[in-house]
């Protein structure tokens, strides 16, 4: 009998040292447990290899490894779960916590004071040997100040047999990185542009934003990019006269040409037309030698220009279109034409010029413009240079045409046009 009794323990102790940590019988077991308390550990043993570590999905909360069994396998687990089920046998339970309650009134009503909230380790509370919650909680904010807590349980030991419970308080708390937040710059809305510094011709506008939306603190980052930037701009208001200018010249000075032989029109900021000349056509031989210039006093932007011409006498040698414009230098065309029939009859024709302007928001750089002239009938009293520009905006005069009044009839057919280009 003390032999057996010796190789029994021996035999308890060995299947014990196989049951894995934490993974014991209860305490305690139920009235209608029917395994005496070797037994007990013998089938949790045997539970823990045969089953759960070969992937039987456990009902008593109780973890299982990968695997597959079968059939039979699986009803033999279920027989020796029933058991430990009798005896109250359920595997460890590790503690979890609650989530946070709100926060507490704030200890003090000024200064500096301590907002407070806490959790619990009982979801689920640690059981059968499973391990409590993990310590202290991380702080609840990572600058400006924030709430750390810590837990402790009354464990140590557990309240038994009406013994009180422990005093004092479950959970500790203390303010913690209470260093201010670093604050990064932010820049503000860009001001108004500036005046342009120049009040005649080209130059510089610029606006201006500071960091200060917000302004950098604790060591916070800077704003990045520039805090002010600049475009171009035109101004004329410092210019005086501005826009430009046609001239005519007559430079033969027979007697048949006759007026203002020498004129230019208003600017074209201002309209108006040259003062009159007139070619008068009275059988006298030699004819009128025509030419014409533009002068620029202001190269603007934002503006297209077109030259136009009138005739206002009214006589029946004065015939066509005697009163038109040209195109707009976006789009330049030359005026419809005009023709002054020479023969033999007095009074001749009354020509004058003018030069306009008008807004392009699409023109972004100055111009520089030339006027142009033709002629187009081919009659031999229609001399000279029948085609030809002027210079660009710097007084350059087209090339000499005459209009050789000598008894012949026909006429010439004139017409001008106005060309621009960016200023170089």
């Amino acid at each position: 009998t003390l032999l057996y009794t010796i190789k029994f323990e021996m035999m308890m102790f060995a299947l014990v040292a196989l049951i894995p940590l934490g993974f014991l019988p209860s305490p305690t077991a139920a009235c209608n447990c029917k395994l005496e308390a070797a037994e007990l550990t013998i089938k949790i043993a045997l539970y823990d290899r045969k089953c759960l570590q070969k992937g039987f999905k456990s009902s008593i909360g109780c973890v299982s490894e990968e695997g597959k069994l079968s059939r039979r396998e699986q009803r033999k687990c279920l027989k020796i779960e029933d058991k430990l089920e009798d005896c109250n046998h359920t595997c460890p339970v590790d503690g979890g916590w609650t989530e946070y309650t709100e926060w507490t009134e704030c200890s003090a009503s000024c200064g500096g004071g301590i907002q407070s909230r806490t959790r619990s380790c009982d979801n689920p509370p640690p059981a059968f040997g499973g391990a409590p919650c993990a310590g202290d909680a991380e702080c609840s904010a990572s600058c400006g100040g924030g709430i750390q807590s810590r837990t402790r349980s009354c464990d140590n030991p557990p309240p038994a047999f009406g013994g009180a419970p422990c005093a004092g308080d479950a959970i500790d708390t203390q303010q913690c990185n209470t260093d201010p937040c670093p604050v990064d710059g932010g820049w503000s809305s860009f001001g108004e542009w500036s005046e342009c510094s120049n009040d005649c011709g080209g130059g510089q506008e610029v606006r201006e934003r500071t960091c200060t939306n917000p302004t950098p603190a604790n060591g916070g980052a800077q704003c990045e990019g520039e805090s002010g930037e600049s475009r171009e701009c035109y101004e004329t208001s410092g210019c005086g006269q501005n826009g430009m200018q046609i001239c005519f010249l007559e430079s033969e000075g027979s007697s048949q040409c006759q007026g203002a032989r020498d004129t230019c029109s208003g600017l074209s900021s201002n309209p108006a037309w040259t003062l009159g000349f007139r070619d008068d056509t009275d059988s006298r031989g030699g004819g009128c030698k025509y030419q014409w210039s533009i002068k620029q006093f202001t190269p603007t932007i934002k503006r297209d220009y077109r030259v136009c011409f009138r005739e206002t006498e009214g006589s029946s040698q004065c015939q066509d279109s005697r009163n038109s414009c040209s195109g707009w230098s976006s789009d330049p065309a030359w005026t419809l034409g005009f023709r002054d029939d020479t023969d033999n009859r007095g009074g001749g024709c009354n020509y004058s010029w003018l030069v306009e302007e008008r807004e392009n928001q699409n023109r972004n750089s100055p111009q520089v413009c030339r006027v142009c002239f033709r002629e187009t009938e081919g009659s031999s009293q229609c001399q000279g240079n029948r085609d030809s520009c002027s210079g660009w905006s710097d007084g350059g005069l087209t090339q000499v045409f005459r209009d050789d009044t000598d008894s012949r009839s026909g006429g010439c057919n004139y017409s001008w046009k106005l060309e621009c280009k960016d200023s170089p």
